[in-house]
């Protein structure tokens, strides 16, 4: 096998300032594909090949943090061999989008393993597809000893040629292909190198305690097969996090920022970290060489959003190019939200949101689309919720929405706390109650605590109308209109199609409860003056539009039922179809991301199809025209309900009731 023909000749950059010694880069991002996983990938088909294991037409399947999945990606439409990487939310958008490029699948599992990794999950679910689908080939990086034999036959050789005097050669523990291919060549020759490696908080290569790791394809929450070293054989090893890496990478002449000028090439955040701290406890004046990180991994650690948005860390990393910038709020059409000397908190009750929101509902659909529009330009804070569950209730659950905005109009972030019992509703009770808190963006102090419910049933009510407003092409008029669940959501939906000027020749409304179903329809008589009367699932089914809005975990509908072309759903409780109907359709959404996890329909819909080619696009990029939708199947409209939605609708309340001298100060609340 001879992987030395698909690359360029071995090329070295002096490094100055950063370490007190000679520290020289290898620079792998001029390989194929942008990474030094190009060796790998190409080393592992190419001993699938010479076995016989990988033949003409064959599926490969990987599980990759990035850089691996995007080679292996490349080698295999090169080949013609399919692929399919299965990722883990770490993974960036910009690799994801990648490894499409080249014609690859991405299916990105989000249940932690039993280690607080994602590893496990990830390997068990190529297990479970290898035994779905045997002719799968899973190349298997974790043990495969191709991936080492790479680094010892290519990369380590290059090393020692170019630099026989080098005192120190620095790699990250990933994988650990990479590091026992150094090995293995550095021990087996005369070489005086030593191999000097960095692992991650939470990975548990080197010993301790397995936890979330937050660097892509760095350290492992399971040893892999491929990693046989004695650990005494690894002189210095260093833990690392993502703030110590960044905090090197963001000083003004040093880490990854210093090297990013136009005639020069990326440190990488890894070992900016190593050499400039480890360098001075290794030997007076250390020759080093470490390798370079592509350019992919920018767009996660450039910009302040991605700090805020891990668990694991406090905003406090100052980015020279990011554009996730809160500043002191100001009074906007969005919200005034003042400052004060001393912080100060207001509370809001129900009846005076009750009174913000009625006779808003165009300014407030607009509100929405500025938040999504937001969000597409990353300007946006919105981690995935978080579930408190109850092993002996299951159906209840109570959610945290955490979320930050920061655009010209508007700088706040606050979090939804928002419970969900079905059980309610026999009680005269409403099935879901919440409560919102905004925090000032400049001092991090709460300025308001409201009730929650209206507002999350007014901006999911918002999002569905105006995913109707842009999906149906209907101009606003609809011969019927369907409403599956006869509850609060449905009925603010209704409101919000009228408040929004549609003309409707018909409601049907359905519920397995009965009254529900009545009292909805007699709701659209009285109060929007809209014909409806309850009706069957097969009479909803027939509908022009149809919005599915019940408490199901599981498929509403059967999988052999199919809309018609040109049939609208706004798929509001994400769990009502079977992945069938996903499939066969044009598919929207607010967000894919946060769509498809959580055995949603979407998320089902990719588990059966193996990837996301049945995604249209987001409803931003069908409002600015990038995605454009036809009447040869149904269009499914499916938004997840994001947290931005709330902070911004919250914000607008605040302001509108703080104006109107409806809410509530309570004095000296933080006791400053």
């Amino acid at each position: 096998m001879n992987i030395r023909r698909e690359f360029p000749e071995a090329f070295f950059m002096p490094i100055e300032g950063l370490i007190d010694g000679h520290l020289f880069l290898k620079i792998e991002s001029i390989n194929p594909t942008g990474s030094i996983k190009h060796k790998t990938a190409l080393s592992l088909i190419e001993a699938a090949e010479l076995s016989g294991r990988l033949q003409p037409g064959a599926m490969v399947i990987e599980s990759t943090s990035g850089n691996l999945g995007i080679s292996l990606a490349a080698l295999c439409a090169k080949r013609g061999y399919g692929f399919t990487s299965i990722v883990d939310p770490n993974v960036s958008a910009q690799s994801v989008a990648t490894i499409r490029a080249f014609g690859g699948r991405v299916i990105q599992v989000t249940a932690r393993d039993a280690q607080g990794g994602y590893l496990g999950t990830r390997i068990e679910l190529i297990k479970q597809m290898q035994q779905a689908d045997p002719s799968l080939y899973w190349t298997n990086q974790y043990a495969n000893p191709a991936n080492p034999a790479a680094h010892t036959r290519l990369t380590a050789v290059e090393i020692a040629t170019a630099h026989p005097d080098a005192d120190w050669v620095v790699v990250g523990a990933g994988t650990t292909g990479t590091l026992m291919g150094f090995l293995d060549y550095f021990q087996g020759t005369r070489h005086p190198a030593q191999v000097l490696t960095v692992d991650s908080t939470g990975s548990i290569t080197f010993g301790g305690k397995a936890g979330p790791r937050f660097l892509p394809g760095l350290g492992t929450s399971r040893i892999p097969e491929i990693y046989q070293a004695d650990k005494s054989a690894i002189l210095s090893w260093c833990r690392n996090t993502m703030r110590s890496a960044c905090a090197v990478g963001s000083r003004p002449r040093t880490g990854i920022f210093r090297a990013a000028q136009p005639d020069q090439f990326w440190l990488g955040f890894r070992h900016g970290r190593i050499c400039s701290q480890g360098a001075a406890r290794l030997s007076p004046s250390p020759r080093m060489v470490a390798r370079n990180t592509s350019t992919r991994f920018i767009t996660m650690i450039g910009y302040r959003r991605f700090m805020a948005h891990s668990p694991a860390l406090k905003p406090t990393y100052q980015s020279p190019t990011g554009n996730w910038k809160p500043q002191r709020m100001r009074s906007t059409d969005m919200g005034h939200l003042t400052d004060t000397e001393q912080p100060g908190l207001r509370l809001i009750a129900a009846q005076a949101i009750r009174k913000v929101l009625k006779g808003n509902a165009e300014e407030i659909e607009q509100l929405v689309a500025r938040a999504y529009q937001a969000h597409h330009q990353h300007q946006t804070v919105n981690p995935d919720s978080y579930f408190l569950r109850f092993p002996d209730s299951e159906r209840n659950r109570i959610i945290a929405l955490p979320a930050a905005i920061a655009t010209d109009d508007l700088q706040v972030s606050g979090i939804k706390w928002i419970a969900s019992y079905p059980a309610n509703l026999s009680k005269g009770l409403e099935r879901a109650s919440a409560v919102i808190i905004l925090n000032n963006a400049e001092t991090g102090y709460p300025f308001a605590v409201m009730e929650g419910a209206q507002i999350s049933a007014m901006r999911t009510a918002a999002s569905a109308v105006l995913g109707a407003d842009h999906c149906a092409r209907l101009g606003r008029r609809a011969k019927s209109v369907a409403f599956v669940g006869g509850g609060l959501i449905s009925r603010n939906i209704l409101n919000q199609f009228c408040a929004r000027g549609w003309q409707i020749g018909k409601v049907c409304c359905h519920d397995l409860n009965s009254e529900a179903a009545a009292a909805l329809a007699n709701h659209a008589v009285n109060s929007c003056g809209v014909a409806a009367q309850p009706g069957s699932l097969e009479q909803a089914l027939d509908a022009e539009i149809v919005v599915f809005a019940t408490s199901a975990v599981t498929p509403y509908l059967p999988e052999t039922f199919q809309f018609s072309p040109g049939q609208t759903v706004l798929n509001v409780s994400l769990r009502d179809l079977a992945p069938q109907q996903i499939l066969a359709a044009q598919n929207v959404f607010d967000d894919v991301n946060h769509c498809l996890k959580a055995q949603t329909s979407p998320h089902l819909a990719e588990i059966l199809s193996g990837g996301r080619d049945f995604v249209s696009g987001s409803l931003t990029q069908v409002i600015d025209g990038a995605v454009t939708l036809t009447d040869s199947k149904p269009v499914i409209y499916s938004p997840f309900g994001m947290g931005i939605l709330d902070v911004a609708l919250a914000s607008f309340v605040y302001a509108k009731a703080t104006d109107q001298g409806d809410s509530l100060e309570v004095p000296d609340f933080f006791g400053l």
